[in-house]
Formats: C-alpha cells, sequence, structure tokens
C-alpha cells in the first residue's frame, strides 16, 4: 500500500507540473511541451485507473454466508444483512424442496467487496407444475385445464348476480403458481340468481 501511494504521489505531482505549465506559471522550452503533452496522455488515464483501484481495493470486505437450502426470501434477507446482494438467475430440477436455493455463486465462505451480486439458482421438482388461468373462463373449460394441468378440481363457489355469465372471477391457488401435482384448484363463478347470496359446491 505505501508503494502505491508513493506512485499516486508521483502522478499527482507530475500532473501538478503539468497544470503549471498548461496555464503558463511555468515557462518550458518548445520541445518540451511536447514532451509534457504525450506525458499527460500517459499520466492522467494511469492517475484515474490508480484512483479507482484504490477506492475498490479499500472497500470494506464481507464473507459470503451459506444460503443453501434457504427460500429465495431468507436468502435474500441472509445476504442483505450481511451487506450483499441476492439474485436468482434460474431454476434447476432437484429432489430439494421446490423454490429452495441449490447453487449459490460465489460459494459460500469467500471474502467479497460488500454489495456484490450473488447469483442464486432456485430448486424445481419434477412434479412441480403451474396453476392454469381460469379467469373469465367457463366451469367446464376450467375443469378440462385443470384436470389437464395434472391438479385436482377442487371447491366452486357460487356468487349470484344479475350479470352473472356462469364465469369464474376468482381462483386459489393464483395463475401461474408453482405447486404439486394432485393440488387441488377452487375458484369462485358470478352465476345469476338470488342476487348478494354465495354457496359452494365440491366438484367431483
Amino acid at each position: 500500500m505505501g508503494i502505491d501511494l508513493f506512485l499516486l504521489l508521483f502522478i499527482l505531482l507530475a500532473l501538478i507540473f503539468v497544470y503549471l505549465v498548461v496555464i503558463g506559471k511555468l515557462s518550458i522550452k518548445p520541445f518540451s511541451i511536447l514532451l509534457v503533452i504525450i506525458a499527460s496522455a500517459i499520466l492522467i488515464p494511469i492517475a484515474l485507473n490508480a484512483f479507482i483501484w484504490l477506492y475498490v481495493s479499500s472497500s470494506p470486505e464481507t464473507v459470503i454466508p451459506n444460503v443453501m437450502g434457504m427460500s429465495k426470501e431468507e436468502a435474500i434477507n441472509l445476504l442483505q444483512k450481511n451487506n450483499l446482494k441476492g439474485e436468482v438467475i434460474g431454476v434447476a430440477f432437484s429432489n430439494s424442496p421446490s423454490g429452495t436455493v441449490v447453487s449459490q455463486r460465489p460459494e459460500a465462505g469467500k471474502r467479497v467487496k460488500e454489495g456484490r451480486v450473488i447469483s442464486l439458482i432456485l430448486s424445481i421438482s419434477e412434479n412441480t407444475v403451474k396453476v392454469p388461468d381460469l379467469l373469465g373462463k367457463a366451469t367446464d373449460e376450467a375443469y378440462y385445464l385443470i384436470k389437464n394441468s395434472g391438479l385436482v378440481p377442487g371447491k366452486i363457489s357460487y356468487v349470484y348476480s344479475d350479470n352473472g355469465q356462469g364465469l369464474i372471477i376468482e381462483q386459489n391457488p393464483s395463475p401461474g403458481t408453482s405447486v404439486q401435482k394432485g393440488t387441488e384448484v377452487s375458484v369462485k363463478v358470478l352465476t345469476k340468481q338470488n342476487d348478494g347470496e354465495e354457496t359452494d359446491e365440491q366438484n367431483d
């Protein structure tokens, strides 16, 4: 570090000399002016890189925690507590519980600069499927979509209204949610009859 500071000091003094020549505080021969211009073209980029390197090298460091097996939220929270950032870059089939971290880069235990982004890969089970979007669909079409996705039709709730058209207005789980095959999907249907009432029915 002492040598680095000495080098920076030398470059700084050289730049001051160049500056004084440019503003006319120092007089030198015409040939020397060319040397000053060449020196400036070399020293200025070196000085900038040196300052950047010193800034980066002096930044505080932290140790990467082990987030393997954690959920996305748990992993990101732990990384933030260690002044790091977590970013999910993909998923991979695994026997681990769906949605848990199965890979992190850089690995746990390494010392890195604070603010470093840690790349995470989450597990996705081979038995995991996404819930289809049933909103605005009739119950018979929804039944087909649910069964075709490897899921189980669940409870149907009816909300009665004069404007009801027999279409689904709500579903659980939500569209696009990753769930295990065989998960029940319940829906709520808006239909005509006795405005304001609501009844339930179990799908077979």
